[in-house]
This record gives C-alpha cells, structure tokens and sequence, in this order.
C-alpha cells in the first residue's frame, strides 16, 4: 500500500503491487519481483515467453526464463538440452549481453539479475507450476519448488 498523495494523508492509501511476489535478499533490501519482471520481459523479448525471479534470502538475484521457442527457431539457432537447461552459445551470449545492458540501468542490487538459466520445459501444471489459466504460479518455482531452483541457485553470478 501507498499514500495517495504523500503531501495529504487524508486522501487514503492506493494498492502498490503485489507483495506475494516481493522479497528481501541478505542485505535486507527489497526486491519487487512483478516490476523486475516486466522489465526483463520487456528486455529480453523476444526471446523470452516468461521469468520466474529468484532469491529471497540470498545475497544476488537470479532470474529463471521460460523461452520463447518460436522466436529463438527463427533466428535459426541450434539449442541442445541438459539436465532441464536449454543450452544454445548464441542465445545464452544475446541474453547476456542483454542482461548487463539492464543491469546498467538498475539502482542496486535488487533490480541487477546476476545469473540466470533459460529452462527446457515449460511451465508444469502437474508440478503446480502453472494454473489451468496458463498463469504462472511462482511460488511453486522457488523455494518450496525445488526442480529449477537448485540449478538456477548453482548459477555463479557473472555481472
């Protein structure tokens, strides 16, 4: 929640997001999960169908991407799978190189993406991982859901 108008408390409070989705690293600072989102989604289009924002109660952000397989088809790169990672030299170098674009932009730590995996599969509505709606449920990828996390927490930070 936010003040309407800070200069005027009267004027009633205004809802500022959803919290479910923020949470703090080691440093005690606040990450806002949904806007980091929307700014990767925005960066790494159109590469990127989705991105599941990991980290609570670690020192770096990490960032699960769940890709755009068309898009990624069409620049005519060869991917290859490997224990649920996709793995492709010319899509993990763009990304990369998109991703410390951003990182020039962001404030501080809560905003800089450190690693990231692009995953093989998609989103699974067995593993609770996705609604019938095709929404993702991003509680069910981090922490308590582990499938991904621990891949996407091996990660070494490289920015």
């Amino acid at each position: 929640m936010r003040l309407v108008d800070p200069a005027d408390a009267n004027r009633g409070l205004r809802f500022d997001g959803r919290l479910s989705e923020d949470f703090k690293l080691t440093s005690g600072t606040w990450v806002r999960a949904a806007n980091l989102r929307l700014d990767l989604l925005s960066a790494l289009a159109p590469f990127a169908q989705d991105v599941v924002i990991a980290g609570e109660g670690r020192d770096d952000v990490r960032a699960m991407i769940l890709p755009n397989r068309a898009a990624i088809a069409a620049k005519g790169w060869e991917v290859t799978e490997a224990a649920g990672v996709l793995k492709c030299a010319a899509l993990e170098a763009e990304l990369a190189q998109r991703l410390t674009a951003l990182a020039t932009t962001a404030a501080g730590s809560a905003g800089r993406v450190c690693a990231a995996i692009v995953l093989a599969e998609p989103a699974s509505m067995a593993e609770g991982e996705a609604t019938a709606k095709g929404n993702l449920n991003f509680p069910a990828f981090c922490p308590a859901g582990p499938r991904w996390w621990r891949v996407c927490l091996a990660r070494k930070p490289r920015m």
